[in-house]
């Protein structure tokens, strides 16, 4: 299961975003993998500093202003975003995100939940495909410029090889308020149904659903 969270960056914000990105500085993306990530990882990401940092600002505000990212992620933390560019023949093997992530050197966060903001449009690229795995099944994911999608990191997933342009990414880590996959669906889709209306007007059942959702948030929400 993952999240598509259509136009989650709106045009003024994406045309920023993308003309600031082509004067910038990337780096081989191997130097930020672990020893068998390095391995299976040929892309470019931007270099740390002031862009990717402002850059990354930008990507962090339309998020947590995304209601349905926050019902989904019930984010405690987010990493800084990262931006990737895959120039043609690059691509990132299988792979399973590392399960801490170093914000910095006085704090590190448990990756629950990934995050990937498409930046270009699919049509400048082809191949590209975000894949994710689960049991015999894979799903192929490649949406529109500003679209995002959020899913489990514990899910075996890859990037297929660029055959022909670029594909221009912002990726993120999200360590959620609920670790377990299977309760924070659940939140999600009562907070859903309360929020969809199908019960308005009906004052004490949706009094009962708030309740519900608010007193699971009690019992399984943590602060580590």
């Amino acid at each position: 299961m993952y999240l598509h969270i259509p136009s989650l960056i709106k045009p003024k914000q994406l045309l920023l975003l993308t003309r600031n990105l082509e004067q910038a500085k990337f780096a081989d993306g191997r130097h930020t993998a672990g020893s068998i990530a390095s391995s299976l990882k040929r892309n470019k990401e931007l270099s740390p500093g002031p862009i990717r940092d402002s850059l990354g600002s930008r990507v962090l505000a339309a998020l947590m202003a995304d209601d349905t990212f926050k019902s989904y992620a019930l984010p405690r933390h987010i990493s800084k975003p990262e931006f990737v560019i895959y120039d043609r023949s690059m691509h990132y093997d299988k792979h399973v995100d590392a399960a801490i992530f170093n914000m910095s050197s006085a704090q590190q966060i448990r990756t629950d939940l990934a995050v990937t903001v498409f930046l270009n449009s699919s049509e400048d690229y082809d191949g590209g495909e975000l894949l994710l795995y689960e049991d015999s099944k894979k799903e192929a994911l490649k949406f529109a410029a500003g679209d995002a999608v959020v899913y489990s990191c514990t899910r075996i997933h890859e990037v297929t090889r660029v055959t022909r342009g670029r594909r221009i990414v912002a990726v993120a880590w999200v360590q959620s308020y609920v670790r377990d996959e299977a309760k924070r669906r659940l939140l999600h889709c009562l907070n859903e149904v309360a929020e969809s209306g199908v019960i308005r007007g009906e004052r004490e059942k949706l009094t009962e659903l708030s309740s519900i959702y608010h007193n699971l948030m009690r019992m399984w929400a943590s602060s580590d």
